[in-house]
């Protein structure tokens, strides 16, 4: 069995801030992040600037690879060749995905995974196809109600198979479950690759 070590690195939206914290509010992004800050520390008990998961945007992933004699034989920066926040997210689920060992991680479960799940929920990781949510409105204008259907479909798909490896991931189905349940869907998995 392989193991893979992974962290991220996080930095705070603060054009979500002000949008979602401070939208009827006359302030720049800087200004609205400052105030939600001094909020936070100030309910804070022990004086944590700590902001809610979906503020976090990651900023860097990286991955030790460690052998099944457990020795580090790699660590990798994903994106390091040509940094974009879609770019490190979809890198790091298509390695998931790709990936039969064990995921180790210091707060993986509370932080880590979590915002990366969010990321990848607002960058499409499982590929989209040719419609993408911006272009809804403009199907919708054309009259093309089937293929905002056919989108939406495949977005539920893609979002199981998403949740299917999340589950398998926070250890709540075994590999046997997640692989009987890969294998039951398999109709569902060959729908996606015919629009990919």
């Amino acid at each position: 069995m392989h193991f893979a070590i992974f962290d991220v690195e996080t930095r705070i939206d603060k054009a979500l801030v002000k949008a979602v914290l401070h939208r009827h509010e006359e302030i720049g992004d800087e200004e609205a992040y400052e105030r939600t800050r001094a909020q936070i520390v100030a309910r804070s008990r022990t004086g944590q600037d700590f902001f809610p998961l979906a503020f976090h945007v990651p900023v860097s992933i990286v991955i030790g690879e460690v052998n099944d004699e457990r020795v580090l034989t790699g660590v990798q920066v994903l994106g390091a060749d040509g940094y974009s926040e879609a770019g490190i997210v979809h890198e790091f689920w298509d390695r998931l995905e790709r990936f039969r060992g064990t995921l180790v991680t210091f707060n993986g479960r509370n932080f880590d995974l979590p915002v990366l799940e969010l990321a990848a929920l607002r960058h499409g990781c499982a590929g989209k196809g040719a419609v993408d949510g911006a272009g809804v409105q403009a199907l919708w204008e054309s009259g093309r109600l089937a293929d905002i259907h056919a989108y939406c479909r495949r977005d539920v798909i893609q979002t199981y198979f998403l949740f299917l490896r999340l589950e398998l991931m926070r250890g709540r189905i075994t590999p046997d479950q997640h692989a009987q349940a890969l294998a039951a869907t398999e109709p569902f998995r060959a729908e996606l690759a015919l629009t990919q």
